[in-house]
């Protein structure tokens, strides 16, 4: 049985293969196929491994999220990525008809990741950025930086903090008198000290603080209140001022107090260092001020004073030689 099975097998496989005519038997008895229909069977089957082995390999860039990827199968991109896929043997080059990145309003300072530059980054005030995300660039809108007590309008973040180190405000904000943050000089009425901020709510607060907007400490003189230093008037605590310095004559300094001790001024009617007494103010010897600011010396004695010594001199004289020494006792 397995002999025949054997031989069986043998001999009508190949006739069937090479599509020769034979006659039906006991064994097989279905009719043989012609030498074309395989042929055509084999075409068919060999056209679809191939077709899609091609499409399975088949890759491209993709754009998505502004920045390209390369290699990608239109799945992976579409599917995966949600992204935008431009075609199978698409490179991320620079320079095709569409690019991938990220677009820029500068009048808006707006910014959005598009997939073509030649269609969807085409307006006037628009700027194309190949490749990029709308993180890793500045619209150019620009802001208004503060850098030592002066405030710059129209710089980027950049600029403002690492060219310049200043502080800056934000996209779209401008070097006008009023927001809530200002720059400026901030002087402390007290202690005369200033100091350049970059926030008058915030870092000139202080109950003695005053703030000047847009100025440097060295243009701004830190005044007490209820003074104005350099008017020729002396007020509050002022030491002097200008012309008026009664304390100190020709010493008044430019922040309106006196250099070096106050001087003394004979005539003036105030009574100052070593005088004695100074016109009316004479509580040292009351109507004898003398014009040297100096009062009058012990005045030596009248004739009629003189005699009167001389009197109280005979008397005690006379009394010792008549009385001569003191009684002692008497012996015995």
């Amino acid at each position: 049985m397995f002999y025949a099975r054997a031989r069986h097998v043998s001999t009508k496989p190949l006739a069937k293969v090479l599509g020769f005519p034979q006659q039906a038997s006991a064994f097989d008895n279905r009719k043989a196929p012609s030498f074309s229909c395989v042929a055509a069977v084999c075409a068919i089957a060999g056209c679809l491994f191939s077709t899609s082995t091609a499409f399975a390999q088949a890759t491209g860039a993709c754009c998505a999220g502004g920045l390209c990827h390369p290699g990608m199968t239109e799945s992976e991109c579409v599917v995966d990525f949600g992204g935008w896929y431009f075609g199978d043997g698409s490179q991320c080059t620079l320079g095709g008809l569409d690019e991938c990145g990220a677009c820029c309003d500068v009048n808006t300072g707006q910014c959005r990741e598009v997939t073509s530059d030649s269609f969807d980054c085409i307006g006037e005030a628009e700027t194309f950025s190949w490749n990029q995300r709308c993180s890793e660039v500045n619209c150019g809108l620009g802001g208004a930086c503060c850098a030592g007590g002066l405030c710059h309008p129209g710089m980027t973040e950049s600029e403002c903090v690492v060219d310049f180190g200043g502080w800056y405000f934000g996209d779209g904000s401008q070097c006008t008198l009023g927001g809530l943050d200002e720059c400026g000089a901030c002087c402390d009425v007290n202690t005369r000290d200033c100091r350049e901020v970059t926030s008058d709510s915030f870092d000139c607060v202080g109950g003695a603080d005053t703030f000047s907007w847009n100025q440097q400490c060295f243009q701004i003189t830190c005044a007490l209140p209820g003074a104005e230093c350099g008017n020729n008037v002396r007020e509050a605590t002022e030491q002097c001022d200008g012309s008026d310095d009664t304390a100190c004559a020709g010493r008044c300094r430019a922040d309106c107090t006196c250099s070096g001790p106050p001087a003394q001024i004979c005539g003036n009617n105030v009574r100052q260092g070593t005088e004695q007494c100074d016109g009316t103010d004479d509580a040292a010897c009351p109507g004898l001020c003398r014009p040297d600011c100096r009062c009058p010396t012990a005045p030596m004695p009248t004739v009629s004073e003189w005699g009167m010594v001389i009197l109280t001199l005979s008397l005690l004289v006379g009394f010792k030689l008549k009385f001569g020494r003191h009684p002692t006792p008497e012996a015995g």
